[in-house]
């Protein structure tokens, strides 16, 4: 299956990319993705904790859901899926 992760603000810098697409097992999972977008150690600190959950300073929309609390990390995905990744928005 194909799917397509759309970057925001900083992760579109920290991935040098507005948009990636990944090919993926036919019963790949949100998880599944994350681990296909993260090839250092660097990207693992980014985006998971050392408990090796998602950061809650990771933000994911899957079909304008977000996947960290309302779909969860294991949520099947579907062929033609498109995911977006941006950071929390922190202010005071």
């Amino acid at each position: 299956m194909k799917v397509r992760v759309k970057f925001y603000a900083a992760f579109k810098e920290f991935f040098n990319a507005e948009e990636r697409e990944l090919e993926l097992d036919g019963r790949a999972r949100v998880g599944d993705l994350l681990a296909g977008l993260c090839d250092s150690e660097e990207c693992r600190k980014k985006l998971f904790n050392e408990a090796g959950n998602l950061r809650r300073d990771v933000k994911l929309l899957r079909k304008g859901d977000n996947v960290q609390f309302l779909v969860d990390v294991q949520a099947e995905l579907i062929d033609g899926d498109v995911i977006v990744m941006f950071p929390a928005m922190l202010g005071g």
